[in-house]
Order: C-alpha cells, then sequence, then structure tokens
C-alpha cells in the first residue's frame, strides 16, 4: 500500500495542490484555528494539523503528504476492524476491515494528498469509545466518544453523521 504511493495516481490532483497550500500557509500563520477561512469556507483547525504533521515528517510537498493521508487511510482500517470487533465475530470484523480498505474511495483516495480519510477517522474512533464506553460502563469513554464526535462535526462536515448514528445505536439498544 504504501511502497507504491508516490506512482499511483500518475497524475496530480488540482485539489492536492490546493490542500498542500493551505495547509502550508495555516501551519505557518495558524492564527485561529476555530475560524473559517477562504478555502471552501472550512474550519481552518484541520488545515493547522494538516499543516504541522506534513512539516513532522518531512516537508509539506506531494509526497509527504500523500504518505501522511495514506497512513490515516490505513489507521482508519485498523480502527474499523476495531469497532467491527466490538460488535462481531472475529472473521466477520475482519471481513468488514478488509472491505472498507479495499473500498476505491480509501484505497484510491488514500494515495492522494488530501485529508477526506479524517472525518472517516474521527468518526470510527468516537464510535470506537461511544460503544466500548457504552458496554464497559466507563464514563470517561463515553465522554472522550462525544468529544472526539465533535471534533468530528467541526473538522469537516460528512463527520457530523457520528450524531445520528450514535442515537440510531443507542435507539436500537433501547
Amino acid at each position: 500500500y504504501l511502497i507504491a504511493l508516490y506512482r499511483w495516481p500518475v497524475q496530480v490532483s488540482s485539489d492536492e495542490i490546493a490542500i498542500m497550500t493551505v495547509s502550508k500557509q495555516y501551519a505557518q500563520n495558524p492564527d485561529d484555528p476555530f475560524a473559517y477561512r477562504f478555502y471552501l469556507t472550512r474550519p481552518a483547525g484541520l488545515f493547522v494539523v494538516w499543516g504541522k504533521l506534513g512539516e513532522l515528517i518531512g516537508g509539506i510537498d506531494l509526497f509527504h503528504m500523500r504518505l501522511l493521508h495514506a497512513v490515516v487511510g490505513l489507521l482508519t482500517i485498523a480502527a474499523c476492524y476495531v469497532l467491527f470487533r466490538l460488535l462481531l465475530p472475529r472473521n466477520w470484523a475482519f471481513l468488514g476491515a478488509l472491505l472498507v480498505g479495499v473500498n476505491h474511495s480509501m484505497f484510491m483516495i488514500s494515495r492522494l494528498a488530501m485529508r477526506e480519510n479524517t472525518a472517516v477517522f474521527v468518526l470510527v474512533v468516537a464510535l470506537i469509545l461511544l460503544v466500548w464506553g457504552f458496554r464497559h460502563g466507563q464514563e470517561l469513554a463515553v465522554f472522550l466518544g462525544g468529544f472526539v464526535a465533535g471534533l468530528g462535526f467541526y473538522v469537516y462536515y460528512p463527520a457530523r453523521v457520528a450524531f445520528p448514528i450514535w442515537l440510531v445505536f443507542l435507539l436500537g439498544v433501547g
């Protein structure tokens, strides 16, 4: 997955350049990470973190930002296995994580210098904390799950689905 990262996809997307430029700008001059900015009216916080992580692993260039996004994609697949394992037997959890990993969105978009996997990663981590905390009576885990879901609500609009999913889960348990 990581070995052929620089070769696939061959072409460079204009979105990759825009994400890298905005991340570099916000990492160097973070200002207010909770404010909305000019890039598609997205909150600045994710771009600040993305830019700082890019600088930390070697710089904000095509290779390092693609590598960063691919690592988040792999972490998302691992987190999906943990979530599925909380709900399903080992074989079904493995199959579910495998299906997430070979999914077009996870497999090919993870090879771009984007930040889209962060929404899925945040959502899955929030659900892991919420489900695990609920099952084991761990109020801190439930609180942290809600906090992470709140971060997802702020960071990326599609991650706002965490709250409705959690409500459906609670209704199903009830």
